[in-house]
């Protein structure tokens, strides 16, 4: 799950979200695989996953992203 959280607070610096595609690829996984955990972490206080792919981090999401790198 740190992975998944670190690579989403690197990917979304700019724009300030990022995508599925754009996670599993950096992540070397399957598209519905990192769907799977993006779900799983939307059920957390760090992440927010909305529709399409569009993936956001919480307050607390970007501090545990700062702290992972």
């Amino acid at each position: 799950m740190e992975d998944y959280l670190e690579m989403v607070y690197r990917l979304s610096r700019d724009k300030g979200y990022t995508r599925i595609s754009d996670l599993a690829s950096a992540l070397n996984v399957q598209p519905p695989s990192a769907t799977n955990m993006v779900q799983k972490l939307s059920e957390t206080p760090y992440l927010k996953y909305e529709r399409y792919g569009l993936l956001k981090l919480t307050e607390s999401g970007e501090e545990v992203g700062k702290y992972l790198l």
